[in-house]
């Protein structure tokens, strides 16, 4: 079942991927964080979290950020050496976490 499933989802992606390759191109500024959504993190992303107690955040939608950045200022004065990683499914939701978090953004969010 496993090999059958591989199968096909490498034909379904594929068949699949030059649409989700114009839909990049036409919204613009896909190379930045191309890498990260394929998990290769910068090196000083990897080192911010190693060996630290860290809290992932993903959110998919910009109403996810919304939520995101709510829970981190709740968090922050309760849990000052925690450290936050945000990730975001599209280039939109990035822009918006970077809007809304303080000057101090980088601290929480990847390259």
């Amino acid at each position: 079942m496993r090999t059958l499933y591989n199968i096909l989802f490498t034909i379904l992606f594929l068949l699949s991927s030059p649409s989700y390759f114009l839909r990049m191109l036409r919204r613009g500024n896909w190379r930045r964080g191309f890498r990260e959504r394929f998990g290769q993190y910068s090196t000083r992303t990897k080192q911010a979290i190693t060996n630290r107690q860290v809290l992932w955040l993903h959110a998919v939608s910009v109403g996810e950020v919304n939520v995101c950045t709510q829970l981190i200022a709740a968090l922050e004065p309760r849990l000052p050496n925690l450290k936050i990683l945000v990730s975001t499914t599209t280039s939109t939701g990035m822009a918006e976490l970077q809007k809304k978090l303080p000057s101090t953004s980088r601290k929480y969010t990847t390259d």
